[in-house]
């Protein structure tokens, strides 16, 4: 629901700037005499803008990186479906809901996003019916007209001359209405007939209810009736003598109205006294002038509809030697993803590397069956790597996703596909039909695209997907643990296990402390959905305070928990065994190993790992198990 409020805030967004530009073009081209009905087609432009999504595409040329030496794409694809790098039984993912767990109720997955588009939705759907009961309204009054000799409609309640109907219009005239005055209005509403304006008002209309909260496309519309009913008072009086003109002037004073129903054309609609004056100095346009006017109008009609798009040189030739070499090693080498040792099989699952360094700093994840992926922030520039063997598919630019790549990978020994996406990317060091290897680097993270603002305005995003069989899997369960997961060590509570015998002197307090100085609250959400501590909402770099005396069983980064602190606080005289665990700091104060003391600064509190703001979370062992730190700790 997110991606489908924003790409029509985006799409609307570029409607309107599409109107200011046809605004000031049509300011100018009045000047110059233009004809009404250019400036229709260039209103016309701007309402087929709000209505298409993307527009049509202008490819731009940019150079691109050094690009990577293809070799047949054949062979990637058999060593991709080789089922070397097979997924252990650890990471298959999270295991099945047990059978007899209720559903969670259908409200728990409505968002702001989900109101916004019922906002819109309820807008729309109120303006819609408003216009459809005024339409049906009008039509009732006129039942009972009967048609004259010249081919109108008319009765006691036609009272000002109007078009009514979509696919078969009719013209309304007052019975009282003859002479001149009614030919030449006659020949105004023929007019609107031949152009199809009966049709073409309505349909812009329903474009602008779909944007109604942008009142840019309100000023469209008004802009297009006025140029519509120019082209027909246009029409109506050209060769027309000075009083003929004066006549028709008149009876636009006559039958002047502000409103009319959608879907109805109404002579006198508008503004009467801009008609007038320009039915009083309206002159044909030369023949010279008149094709001037049509190329500019031709020319910003295009440029309302034009998208740019980064257009990616050819890939190199087919000629060039099928060989590819892995990126030289740097002094960071650490950093850099290199292809690792096969993992013990299941069958057919392949496992991917993680795109990014540990040294991103949040990271987010959507787990959902239609939205399942992962957000890695981290600084402007940073590597983004491979994350399997694979051939690049596409390689383009994109109003939501920005710059964006997609790897494909090839048939695993199941026949199952699979392919992964890198969407937000600043630069790209890869074009379409090139092979990649596992690890290689595929450009830099970037701020391209459509990005809610994140962590920190500042900082730069990758947006990863695996997709198997072309539907989003959860990329966590696929991943390797070689940057910035849990490693594969012993967990928390097998450290609290062995901690006794490696700190036998150490005895725990008889009453702990609060791990801050001070929080605007506490989220005490102790095992509520999956979460296992409690959160203090403080301020970005606030101190985070040891709770006891204790040692540093391990500090370090985790994907979820972000830079986090774990401290082991002995054993009490009843031989229970205390230990904490402090998680989404921006920043480290002691290493593992360190001994600390009651209320010693262990590091700064922030946002780092998966984590939507800044706080501290705070998670209590005793005896190795969980427990609510709230029973416990003073707040």
């Amino acid at each position: 629901m997110k991606a489908f409020v924003l790409q029509w805030f985006l799409i609307s967004l570029a409607g309107g700037a599409a109107a200011v530009f046809v605004w000031a073009v049509c300011g100018l081209l009045r000047k110059a005499r233009m004809p009404g009905w250019l400036l229709c087609l260039l209103w016309g432009a701007v309402a087929l803008r709000f209505a298409l999504p993307g527009g049509i595409p202008l490819p731009v040329l940019r150079p691109s990186a050094t690009p990577l030496v293809p070799v047949a794409v054949q062979q990637v694809i058999q060593q991709a479906a080789q089922p070397t790098d097979i997924l252990p039984a650890a990471l298959a993912g999270p295991p099945a809901a047990p059978a007899a767990q209720a559903a969670a109720p259908w409200y728990n997955g409505l968002t702001v996003w989900h109101l916004l588009a019922l906002v819109w939705s309820v807008g729309t759907a109120v303006l819609l019916l408003r216009a459809a009961w005024g339409y049906w309204r009008l039509r009732q009054s006129v039942a009972l007209a009967c048609k004259t000799p010249d081919g109108c409609y008319t009765c006691a309640s036609v009272r000002t001359p109007f078009t009514l109907g979509l696919l078969r219009p009719r013209i309304y005239l007052p019975q009282t209405l003859d002479g001149p005055v009614r030919q030449a209005i006659l020949l105004h509403e023929r007019t609107h007939v031949r152009r199809g304006d009966p049709l073409t008002k309505p349909l812009f209309y329903l474009i602008v209810c779909l944007h109604w909260w942008n009142p840019l496309a309100w000023l469209a519309f008004a802009q297009f009736e006025r140029a519509m009913e120019a082209a027909c008072d246009e029409a109506a009086v050209r060769g027309a003598s000075g009083s003929a003109r004066a006549q028709y002037c008149e009876s636009l004073l006559c039958f002047a109205q502000r409103k009319a129903a959608p879907g109805s054309l109404a002579f006198g609609q508008g503004s009467v006294k801009e008609r007038i004056g320009h039915v009083l100095c309206y002159r044909k346009p030369g023949a010279f002038a008149l094709a001037v006017c049509a190329m500019v109008a031709l020319l910003a009609a295009l440029a309302c509809m034009a998208r740019p798009t980064l257009a990616q040189e050819a890939p190199p030739s087919d000629d060039a030697a099928p060989t590819i070499t892995a990126p030289a090693a740097t002094s960071e080498s650490a950093l850099t993803p290199q292809p690792t040792a096969a993992p013990t099989p299941l069958p057919a699952s392949p496992v991917f590397l993680c795109p990014v360094s540990y040294t991103y700093r949040t990271y987010s994840a959507g787990t959902g069956a239609s939205d399942a992926y992962n957000d890695f922030w981290g600084a402007e520039g940073d590597p983004v790597y491979a994350a399997a063997d694979g051939v690049v598919t596409k390689c383009a630019n994109d109003e939501y996703y920005g710059n964006y790549l997609v790897l494909s990978h090839g048939a695993d020994a199941e026949g199952h596909t699979w392919s992964t996406w890198y969407a937000h990317l600043g630069t790209v060091q890869a074009t379409e039909g090139q092979t990649i290897v596992r690890g290689t680097i595929l450009g830099e993270m970037g701020r391209t695209g459509t990005l809610d603002i994140g962590p920190d305005p500042s900082m730069s995003c990758l947006h990863f997907e695996i997709l198997r069989d072309g539907l989003a899997v959860p990329p966590e369960n696929y991943m390797d643990n070689r940057f910035g997961h849990e490693p594969d060590a012993i967990t928390f509570a097998e450290q609290i296990g062995r901690a006794p015998a490696d700190y036998p002197g150490l005895v725990a307090p008889t009453a702990f402390t609060a791990p801050c100085e001070t929080y605007r609250y506490i989220s005490h959400m102790y095992m509520v959905d999956g979460h296992k501590g409690v959160d203090f909402a403080v301020e970005a770099d606030a101190p985070a305070l040891a709770v006891a005396d204790g040692v540093v069983l391990e500090a370090g980064y985790h994907y979820s928990y972000g830079n986090y602190v774990r401290l082991y606080h002995g054993q009490d005289a009843d031989g229970h065994t205390y230990a904490t665990l402090y998680a989404h700091l921006n920043r480290l104060d002691v290493a593992t190993g360190d001994s600390v003391v009651q209320g010693q600064q262990i590091g700064l509190a922030g946002s780092t790992g998966s984590s939507t703001g800044n706080h501290l979370h705070l998670e209590l062992l005793v005896d190795a198990a969980l427990a609510d730190p709230l029973d416990y700790i003073p707040y």
